[in-house]
């Protein structure tokens, strides 16, 4: 796996945008472990104990269950789109 994570914020339409150095520069050419975290709560300033409660199966928060992968190649640019099924 690449040595550096990208990252990206899920939209509440199901879309996101990787990052690696700065906003929206994608993900290193490689192949990659999918990790995919969507919460409908969780602690917050008004409620610091309040309790995660998972959109979507809790496996999918590490590559290490999620069974996900992804396969950037080196010349995807920033117009790869790639869709994850979330069901167990």
């Amino acid at each position: 796996y690449p040595s550096r994570p990208a990252t990206g914020q899920l939209q509440s339409d199901g879309s996101y945008e990787l990052s690696t150095f700065s906003p929206g520069d994608g993900a290193v050419p490689g192949k990659y472990g999918v990790s995919i975290t969507s919460l409908l709560s969780g602690p917050s300033p008004d409620d610091p104990h309040a309790e995660l409660v998972y959109a979507i199966p809790r496996k999918f928060t590490s590559p290490m269950t999620s069974g996900l992968t992804a396969s950037i190649p080196a010349d995807a640019g920033k117009s790869l789109e790639m869709d994850f099924e979330l069901k167990e």
